[in-house]
């Protein structure tokens, strides 16, 4: 079980994200369009951890107060590992940083065990665009998006999902 704590996107990146999946979809490619769960939608994960302890949620909430916040999505990234993982890079702004850095304190404090990958320092701020690439649909993907131009808008909303439940609980 995890629970994960997640900026939602406005609208308008919303649907941009929305449409680079289906362009890797419609070239037969993983993408998260082929995702079918409800809860299924482009965000921005800030932390997870095993579990949230009472007073977690409201913690997470003053944490997130700095919403909304502008978002600049610029370049691609292939995680590695066993389940390779095609993403969109989110700019890193002092903003974003610091809402970042207020996530993890609060998880720090009502979440055991805290993903050491989501920690200051050690996180990379990503968009995931298709999960669990082979090596030649990773080189298909990057070519698919070749020219993928950067795109800004606004974290207007968070969120936390519970994987062994599959639901979410709106934080903001």
């Amino acid at each position: 079980m995890a629970r994960t704590v997640e900026l939602l996107l406005d609208e308008e990146l919303d649907a941009e994200v929305r449409r680079v999946w289906a362009v890797l979809e419609a070239a037969g490619l993983p993408s998260q369009s082929l995702h079918p769960h409800e809860s299924n939608r482009p965000h921005l994960t800030l932390g997870v951890a095993n579990e949230l302890v009472a007073g977690g949620e409201a913690e997470l909430g003053r944490a997130l107060r700095r919403l909304p916040l502008r978002l600049r999505l610029d370049g691609l990234v292939v995680f590695g590992g066993r389940r390779r993982t095609l993403a969109w890079l989110v700019t890193p702004s002092p903003g974003l940083v610091d809402l970042h850095a207020g996530v993890a304190q609060a998880l720090a404090a009502y979440a055991p065990a805290p993903s050491p990958q989501h920690l200051p320092g050690r996180w990379t701020p990503h968009v995931t665009l298709a999960a669990r690439l082979e090596p030649q649909e990773r080189a298909a993907a990057l070519d698919a998006l070749d020219g993928l131009r950067a795109v800004e808008g606004s974290a207007t909303g968070a969120r936390s999902y519970d994987t062994s439940t599959r639901s979410v609980t709106p934080l903001v």
